[in-house]
């Protein structure tokens, strides 16, 4: 009986932490759950603002309130300037979230100068008519940025090459893709492509990727790159309107997938 009296009123010690170590325990929750102690007293509303990572598990957030929560945490990530540690989603088979929130999320973090981006991107379906995963084009450009990984994704549609980065960004990016399967290349000049000769090919160029699509041609090093790594590659498709010579000079290329057709459109 004294026991739990003392319990009912005693002293809310947790609360009157300092505000280091009660954000250090906020950060070994998943960042949903940490949201919830907003409630709790004037003491921890705002407190979850200032953890450094992200950490959004969905097996925690109820299916309901996932477009509310989405919603919230892009206001919150806009709200503050300080660099955010780490990004990482882990997602259950299926969540109610469209492609195009997590992209917001991604841009949003890539705007706070993550450093780390792990993507759990399994529960996207990966029919064309559904979803495309699009990938914000600053996270080629990015400079915080010092560990991604996207080990689900197997298709990917880039919209847009910046500038600075057309000469290795597309490199570095493929190189933390180790299952993809198709990659759609944008409209856009990589006349700055060179082939990074002294570094192994991307995982996924020499294991999974198995269908390419370029919607403009404009570098034939790039085209000779990935038709000499590509070991598995099926097919590569190549916008070329009348340009015949260019075509001829590409059917001659040696190619290291012996299943591999190009075709052009």
């Amino acid at each position: 009986m004294d026991k739990r009296a003392k319990n009912n009123g005693g002293t809310d010690r947790i609360s009157n932490l300092p505000d280091g170590i009660r954000c250090r325990i906020l950060s070994l929750l998943p960042t949903d759950v940490a949201v919830r102690t907003s409630i709790l007293s004037t003491k921890w509303r705002y407190l979850f603002s200032s953890l450094s990572g992200l950490d959004i598990d969905f097996r925690f957030i109820n299916p309901q309130t996932v477009d509310s929560f989405a919603k919230f945490m892009l206001k919150r990530l806009y709200l503050h300037t300080e660099i955010l540690e780490h990004f990482r989603l882990k997602p259950v088979k299926e969540i109610p979230l469209g492609f195009e929130r997590l992209y917001d999320w991604i841009s949003a973090s890539l705007h706070r100068g993550v450093r780390e981006l792990d993507l759990d991107l399994s529960w996207i379906k990966h029919d064309i008519h559904s979803y495309t995963n699009r990938m914000p084009s600053d996270i080629f450009i990015c400079k915080t940025l010092q560990f991604i990984a996207f080990y689900n994704m197997v298709r990917l549609e880039i919209n847009h090459m910046h500038p600075d980065r057309q000469q290795t960004g597309l490199y570095e990016f493929l190189q933390v893709l180790p299952n993809l399967r198709t990659l759609v290349l944008p409209y856009g000049k990589f006349d700055k492509f060179r082939s990074p000769s002294e570094i192994l090919p991307a995982s996924c160029l020499l294991s999974h990727l198995k269908e390419i699509q370029m919607r403009v041609f404009d570098d034939l090093e790039m085209v000779e790159y990935i038709l000499l790594n590509a070991r598995v590659l099926e097919k590569l498709k190549i916008r070329m309107c009348g340009m015949i010579q260019q075509q001829s000079s590409i059917l001659r290329l040696a190619r290291s997938s012996k299943k591999c057709e190009v075709e052009f459109f």
